[in-house]
């Protein structure tokens, strides 16, 4: 079997008030060229299809557009989705069984129902002769748990996987394997042909490999073991790097199997200026090693950071002045003590509006004070007399006001501290 692996397209987004409707079209006809090429048995969308769980008509509009494009590319070629977190699984499956008619498969959420009685018709979808693709829709935790009550009838009680007593939420992994293993016997059942399987989550799992420190905040990642056996790929959503993982080694775990996040198809924040790819994966026969190829995607509109480390304002407007004339969201980093967003903002958007471009797209100014620096240079760095000097307290204020009340300070407020702030000076 012949898949093509991607997810988190979240259609309808707004990035500081940009469409992405033509990033969207763009991605999608260099998906259809692929397909072309690729001739692959299925397209697989792991997750959070839309950006909101209520999307605008004009959302839905190009839903259809893009997914009649991707239909129309392959007379063969069967699309399977899941919904993510962003999604509504109801809202995506009302049409369901419309969009079969065109080869395109949308699978529903598990319900208790489903899991008590082994019955997962819905969430798999089987390619006489090439393969079986089961989907699990997002389930939130208490789901999960509510629904390994309902596995436990269908499902006889087994110990753990290793590794899932020692997860961070142990009674969470544990449910999700149970209900994942209701539906992978359910798999092995129906698969007498011995046909590759494919899994489908959209979900946070970790296998062997280091996960990034910044995901880690974001995400509790449940051990890959959680998923179950079965499977001989695991096509991941919700985390929007590309990442390949192994299982941990442990006993009768497939060691050929692998799960990948095959990330997002372009940039959808500034945290996301890596290369984008989808997933080309070969899985030969039931039980062989799948073979996985990145296919590159190139983004109509890039985002870029200006320049990567905080500066002086002077400094990044001089910079953006010189920034060759090529489609980019930009956001301005800078070092501010002093100057309010707006001014900095309007100051950045003159020279564009100088410049007549069209093309730079400015979206942001990231704002870093001298002493969220001396803070992150971590516990052992010690202030001194000059150190102190260069602390704005109005920005010490406003820093403050921010982490305590998770908004920013009322402009009000601002200029009242300001106001005392200068006396106190004088």
């Amino acid at each position: 079997m012949k898949i093509i692996h991607t997810s988190d397209w979240h259609i309808g987004q707004q990035f500081y008030n940009h469409s992405r409707d033509p990033e969207h079209r763009h991605m999608v006809h260099q998906l259809c060229e692929l397909i072309k090429q690729e001739q692959p048995d299925a397209l697989l969308i792991a997750g959070d299809i839309y950006d909101y769980t209520n999307p605008t008509l004009q959302a839905e509009e190009l839903f259809v557009e893009l997914m009649l494009s991707l239909a129309a590319a392959s007379e063969t070629m069967h699309i399977v989705m899941i919904s993510g977190n962003h999604d509504s699984a109801r809202r995506l499956t009302v049409n369901r069984q419309l969009w079969q008619t065109k080869r395109i498969h949308i699978i529903e959420r598990i319900s208790s129902e489903q899991v008590a009685s082994s019955a997962f018709a819905a969430q798999v979808i089987e390619l006489p002769g090439r393969g079986i693709i089961a989907g699990v829709s997002h389930i939130y935790d208490q789901q999960y748990k509510t629904l390994a009550q309902a596995a436990t009838e269908s499902v006889p009680e087994s110990p753990p996987e290793p590794g899932l007593e020692s997860a961070p939420e142990p009674a969470l992994s544990q449910a999700m394997q149970r209900v994942h293993s209701a539906l992978m016997a359910y798999v092995e059942r129906r698969n007498e042909a011995q046909l590759p399987v494919v899994l489908m989550a959209h979900l946070a799992v970790k296998g062997t490999g280091k996960i990034a420190d910044d995901l880690q905040e974001k995400h509790t990642f449940m051990p890959l073991e959680s998923m179950s056996q079965g499977w001989d790929y695991l096509a991941l959503g919700h985390i929007h790097r590309p990442m390949t993982m192994r299982p941990s080694p442990a006993e009768d775990t497939p060691s050929t199997a692998k799960a990948r996040y095959s990330g997002t198809p372009f940039p959808l924040s500034f945290n996301e200026a890596h290369p984008h790819t989808v997933s080309i994966v070969e899985i030969p026969t039931h039980g062989a090693a799948p073979q996985i190829r990145q296919a590159p995607l190139k983004p109509l509109i890039d985002v870029l950071t200006l320049p990567a480390a905080p500066v002086e304002l002077d400094e990044a407007l001089t910079l953006l002045r010189d920034q060759p004339d090529q489609p980019l969201y930009l956001q301005l980093n800078i070092l501010n003590d002093g100057l309010f967003l707006d001014a900095a903002h309007s100051k950045a958007q003159q020279i564009l509006e100088e410049r007549a471009t069209q093309q730079l797209r400015l979206c942001k100014v990231q704002q870093t004070t001298r002493q969220t620096l001396l803070t992150a240079a971590g516990p052992t760095s010690q202030l001194t007399i000059d150190d102190l000097r260069q602390i704005d307290p109005l920005h010490l204020a406003l820093d403050h006001y921010q982490e305590t009340f998770h908004n920013p300070m009322p402009q009000e407020m601002i200029a009242l501290l300001g106001d005392a702030i200068n006396r106190c000076k004088s």
